[in-house]
């Protein structure tokens, strides 16, 4: 029978379709080691894929879909092209039972939607449908407001939804979350048509949302009680195939509202952030109330593989960390740390290219830094603003380790924007595997039209081997774009294995500067190696831009005593690099309109 009226179906329908199709825009990109149960995406598709086991990954055909596993994009991951083709596509992943009704609709060319079947289904696991037979069948079950749970589906995914026997009497469906009016209490309806007690803990574990909670007025003293479920259950987080969801165990709240003697609930917040860091532990989320928080972090626990401690911004909400001692952050010897989304100053150290603007901290430390990454491996930097510091990340620098013995390994450094800080935007020192990816890197060591700082890069690396720094828009600062090198004056260390690709360098600006060294240079990129022979570092497909063309943007060949090497055109250096390498001095291009 026909449930609703077609004026109905028009609007609601159209919002439906229009909220499915559009909320990848929202996927932020980032990168991380690929195993079963993460989340990815190529850089060159808002598609999202889930990982399955057996080199198969499921596609989420829309937003909507995804929404109902998920509460949001950040566990998303951006792969290359060639990794996500490693995985054989097996399917569409379908909504998740219990929270959505389902009603098929037809797309048509032009855009427009239309309800061609008036049935409404509800979804049991792995994409059931059972047609609810009546609207008031419907209301009893899911409220007044139960056409609102509707999710439009366009009708060519028809055939990922086998259909089940239809709902005639008002008994929930396996999958659903019920509580009854007045009490806090919810269910998980199973299988056996039991109701299964669901603490707080066991909602969080199995990425139950609050909004798929059905509240009902009808008895559910039919429903014969089965286990509690306080954990994680595999089999209700198998989003397809055979493999589990991979799990955030526990979400920790901090408000400038809070107390750091309250729980680190969302009700009952911490006051600071570092009483956040000092409980979580592996796959834990600290989220962060909107405000100003005035203090330096250090969190003492580490993650695990693919179980990240989660430093994030509430959703919606900005977040402004400022540092007190020499670091904002400083993940000093913890593994597996992820930083989200926060807006990260004052990391001013004691050295002498401290923004003037703040009272430099006076401690040991020749070098403070927005974050500072010091022997410590698999963290994740992402989608970050990190200004006002004298460094804005600080990668394993500390002068102890010359032989690389215990260097910072696998860290990522992906699509945050970092500028006017005093010294280099990225400084990387005894590292291996670092990966600085779709980073916007601008003005550091510049106050208005002067220079603060003359030797400060958009990234500087040395002494690391086997950086990648790809897909980065990096200008303006107040000397070079990159610069990679193999020790300063009184150490000699390995600089190889690095690959520069597909980054926009436009260091156009002229600064006021009393140094000749450094007087109306526009050098872009400075490829300085203590052995410029070494054929292992590879630079292609970077876009070049400087005013005009032909100038020298490139110096190659800087020793380990500071002297300045070859100024070579692009021309030049592409040749040059390309006799020692044949993958590298390919693509690199110089071009006219500035790009930024």
């Amino acid at each position: 029978m026909k449930i609703l009226q077609k004026t109905f179906y028009y609007f609601f329908v159209f919002t439906a379709i229009f909220l499915c199709l559009g909320i990848f825009g929202l996927v932020v990109p980032k990168a991380l080691a690929v195993s079963p149960g993460d989340l990815i995406k190529s850089p060159n598709s808002s598609a999202v894929y889930y990982v399955g086991e057996g080199n198969t990954k499921y596609v989420f055909p829309n937003g909507t879909t995804y929404l109902t596993w998920y509460p949001d994009f950040s566990l998303v991951n951006t792969v290359t092209q060639e990794t996500l083709q490693n995985y054989e596509t097996s399917g569409n992943v379908v909504a998740r039972a219990g929270t959505k009704l389902i009603q098929f609709v037809t797309i048509n060319p032009d855009g427009t939607m239309y309800v061609d079947d008036p049935k409404v289904y509800a979804l049991e696991p792995n994409g059931v449908k059972r047609w609810l037979t009546t609207a008031y069948l419907a209301q009893q079950l899911y409220g007044t407001n139960w056409e609102t749970k509707i999710y439009g589906c366009p009708n060519y995914l028809i055939d990922n939804y086998p259909t089940g026997a239809d709902l005639i009497y008002a008994a929930y469906p396996e999958g659903s979350l019920v509580k009854q009016s007045g009490s806090s209490t919810v269910y998980y309806i199973n299988s056996d048509g039991q109701k299964q007690n669901v603490t707080g803990a066991g909602f969080t574990a199995n990425l139950f949302h609050d909004e798929f909670v059905n509240i009902t007025s009808l008895s559910l003293d039919n429903y014969p009680n089965g286990t509690t479920i306080s954990a994680n259950v595999p089999a209700l987080t198998i989003l397809a195939g055979n493999t589990p969801i991979n799990q955030v165990n526990n979400s920790y709240y901090v408000a400038l509202s809070g107390n750091d003697n309250n729980t680190g609930t969302l009700t009952s917040p911490f006051r600071t952030i570092s009483q956040a860091a000092t409980v979580a532990q592996a796959s834990d989320v600290i989220y962060i109330r909107g405000g100003t928080y005035d203090e330096s972090v250090t969190p003492p626990n580490s993650g695990s593989v693919d179980n990240y401690i989660t430093f994030t911004n509430y959703p919606g909400e900005t977040v402004y960390v400022k540092g007190t001692t020499g670091y904002t952050f400083y993940l000093d010897n913890v593994d597996y740390i992820k930083i989200n989304g926060l807006k990260i100053s004052r990391g001013l150290g004691s050295g002498p290219k401290v923004i003037p603007a703040y009272t430099p901290y006076l401690g040991t430390m020749p070098h403070g830094a927005g974050i500072k990454i010091f022997w410590a491996d698999h963290n994740i930097i992402t989608n970050n603003d990190i200004y006002d510091n004298d460094i804005g990340i600080l990668v394993s620098e500390g002068g102890l380790d010359i032989n690389n013995t215990f260097p910072s390994t696998y860290n990522q450094i992906i699509n945050n924007t970092i500028h006017h800080n005093g010294e280099a935007g990225i400084r990387i020192k005894r590292a291996d595997y670092t990966t600085v990816d779709s980073n916007t890197i601008y003005n550091n060591g510049i106050q208005g039209n002067n220079v603060f700082s003359e030797l400060t890069q958009g990234i500087a690396f040395y002494c690391s081997i086997n950086t990648t720094i790809t897909n980065n828009t990096i200008y303006g600062n107040s000397q070079h774009a990159i610069i990679n090198y193999a020790g300063t004056n009184s150490e000699t260390c390995d600089a190889s294995n690095s690959y520069i690709a597909n980054n926009i360098l436009a260091q156009t600006l002229t600064f006021n500067t009393t140094n000749p060294l450094f007087a109306n240079k526009k050098i872009v990129l400075n490829i300085a190696e203590k052995e410029i022979t070494d054929s292992s570092n590879v630079y292609k497909n970077n876009t070049f831009y400087n005013g005009s063309l032909g100038n020298d943007i490139v110096t190659w060949g800087v020793n380990n005593t500071g002297t300045i090497g070859e100024a070579m055109t692009l021309a030049e250096f592409n040749a040059a690099a390309n006799a020692l390498n044949s993958e590298s001095g390919l693509g690199n291009i110089e071009v006219v309109t500035n790009p930024i």
